[in-house]
């Protein structure tokens, strides 16, 4: 099982939304424990990274197979998630 590690910007997203979509998000990060395998892989300069989606929002994480730990580096919507500055662990 792999451990869950909000960054500080996804936490900050996630905090500010209303309850029910926090809900719904975290759930589905908490999935990530389980198989982390589940989002798909992205290309160009964010190589390296998965994307999860859940209905609008995306949450882009990276996975260390070896210390079995699951970074959430951002969480936002699908129409400016990409363009953010990912700071990668």
């Amino acid at each position: 099982m792999y451990e869950i590690f909000l960054q500080p910007p996804a936490e900050h997203f996630i905090k500010n939304l209303i309850k029910e979509k926090q809900k719904k998000i975290l759930d589905k990060i908490e999935e990530l424990s389980e198989n982390p395998q589940k989002g798909h892989e992205l290309l160009g300069r964010l190589k390296g990274l998965r994307s999860l989606r859940i209905d609008t929002y995306r949450v882009i994480y990276k996975i260390k197979s070896a210390k079995l730990i699951v970074y959430v580096l951002s969480v936002g919507n699908r129409g400016n998630v990409y363009s953010k500055n990912i700071q990668n662990p």
